[in-house]
């Protein structure tokens, strides 16, 4: 999937993924990298500079744009592909969620139904 600027206009939904690409600058696609722990960190620490913008967070968060400048960017495409990347984030820790409490349940199941000491 291509997010340009004419998708992002059109209010068009679709789902974020890694691998989506993203029309940076004119002719020049970015794709969504994999939001590894390694990544997550370093967003989160450039977060706490006051000076942190879209831009500089889409640097981080796509591939292959090392050569696009602040100024070439078409709008809109950098705050959505930060967005985009926290939604990612959002939708990892909601899966994880569901198996930790899927996990808890099953644990639950299985001390409910061993055997009590015995008392023989």
């Amino acid at each position: 999937m291509l997010v340009d600027l004419n998708l992002l206009l059109s209010e068009e939904e679709y789902e974020p993924r890694v691998g989506t690409q993203y029309e940076v600058a004119p002719g020049k696609i970015g794709t969504m990298k994999h939001p590894t722990i390694e990544l997550q960190d370093s967003i989160f620490k450039m977060l706490q500079d006051e000076s942190v913008n879209d831009f500089s967070i889409m640097q981080q968060v796509l591939g292959g744009i090392s050569n696009v400048t602040e100024r070439e960017c078409v709008p809109l495409v950098p705050s959505k592909a930060g967005e985009d990347f926290f939604s990612l984030l959002r939708k990892i820790n909601e899966r994880l969620r569901v198996i930790s409490e899927g996990l808890k349940e099953r644990q639950q199941e299985g001390q409910d139904s061993s055997p009590g000491p015995s008392n023989g």
